[in-house]
């Protein structure tokens, strides 16, 4: 019998390819996180053709090299996705593998190792898709596959077009000048990528969440903070259509100056499902340029930062203190209301809960109102939901009916 004795644990491997990594060193010895991260490859596996199928995964007892096969009745698949870098991500190696990048590494500096595109892996056991197009598949108990595919969203298609196509495009080239040029196109800032013309990028590159209505019907979506979920196809991997209309979702902050295509939005990372009533639930927040830039706790911070360097007596601490903190209160807010009044950024501060039932691209919203019937102050992210049966009734004021 070719199985793993309860004391091996099986190993899996590329079958197909070989991928340079930092670190890669002998199976005995694996690399650990970051270092197994600092590098991966950019190439799709999905069945788009017969030469980019899923890759057939090489199983080894335990870390030994002896092949063997996985249990008959290990079924199902994994579901992983994480950032993979962007189109123009250093390549350490450009000519015998063009596909992998240092994601971490921009070419001109580092960056945020997860500022960059989602790539969706799929850990197949058992039966994997041979044919994107066809859904054809293909059943092999004790096998496995990976299948992948980077996250398409339509930012990621002007993103790519701008660094390549557009380069070598004559037309591109006499229409914009190397100033237009140098606004038009996206560049690393932050988590994400920034057009000063066109807005941000919306990755999808953090988690998922599944759902399985009362009908049978089993869903994906793929998520991230700063942007809308989309419900992918678990078999093709590709995107199907995103939660909400546009014209649905608020930006991060309400700004005349730009009139950006792809707008920012504050979102949650990990939205809820409701099984019980087939409904999924998250969030869509907008903040005012005050909360943005913390006026009043850059103010105080800065108070403290002096009187604790310079003043000893506690009473007169707290009197410096507190003049220190009305005075450039009021200053940072005449500066606010300056670029407000000339740039036209005003912002607002706003949470919504938002609802989606499944059929269509359609959500229901709701305003999220304090105690004082006043607008919810984000200070920060929106990152993770949870839903729960005891609950204080919350004040909204619906939006769309």
């Amino acid at each position: 019998m070719n199985q793993p004795t309860p004391h091996q644990t099986p190993a899996i491997s590329n079958a197909n390819t070989e991928v340079p990594h930092a670190g890669n060193s002998d199976r005995q010895n694996p690399p650990h996180s970051p270092k197994a991260v600092l590098s991966t490859s950019r190439e799709e596996f999905y069945g788009q053709d017969l030469e980019h199928n899923p890759l057939e995964l090489i199983i080894k007892e335990g870390l030994t090299e002896n092949q063997c096969q996985l249990p008959d009745d290990l079924q199902g698949h994994v579901f992983i996705v994480g950032a993979v870098g962007y189109i123009n991500s250093y390549k350490p190696d450009p000519k015998n593998y063009p596909f992998v990048v240092e994601p971490a590494n921009d070419g001109e500096g580092w960056t945020s190792l997860i500022n960059g595109e989602g790539m969706i892996y799929r850990l197949d056991f058992h039966q994997t898709t041979q044919n994107a197009s066809t859904g054809e598949l293909k059943k092999e108990p004790g096998k496995a596959w990976m299948a992948t595919r980077i996250v398409k969203t339509p930012d990621y298609y002007a993103d790519t077009a701008l660094e390549t196509k557009l380069e070598t495009n004559p037309i591109y080239k006499e229409k914009f000048s190397s100033y237009e040029d140098w606004f038009l196109k996206f560049r690393n800032f932050g988590l994400t990528r920034v057009s000063l013309l066109l807005g941000a990028r919306n990755y999808l590159n953090t988690a998922f969440l599944p759902m399985k209505f009362s009908n049978g019907s089993e869903r994906l979506l793929v998520t991230w903070d700063v942007g809308r979920p989309y419900e992918i196809d678990p078999c093709t991997l590709g995107l199907v259509a995103p939660i909400g209309w546009n014209k649905q979702w608020q930006p991060l902050i309400k700004q005349d100056l730009l009139n950006w295509v792809f707008t920012p939005l504050l979102s949650a990372a990990h939205p809820v499902f409701d099984r019980d009533k087939n409904e999924m639930f998250t969030v869509n927040g907008s903040k005012s340029l005050g909360t943005i830039l913390g006026i009043l706790r850059l103010a105080r911070f800065d108070a403290k930062e002096f009187t604790d360097r310079f003043v000893k007596i506690p009473i007169i601490k707290n009197i410096v203190a507190f003049f220190i903190t009305w005075g450039l209160s009021i200053i940072l807010e005449i500066l606010l209301y300056l670029v407000r009044f000339l740039f036209g950024i005003q912002g607002e501060d706003f949470l919504c809960l938002t609802r989606w039932n499944g059929s269509g691209t359609d959500v229901k919203q709701w305003q999220v109102l304090d105690e004082n019937n006043q607008p919810l102050r984000i200070l920060q992210s929106l990152h993770q939901m949870g839903i729960t049966e005891n609950y204080t009734e919350p004040s909204l004021s619906a939006l769309y009916d």
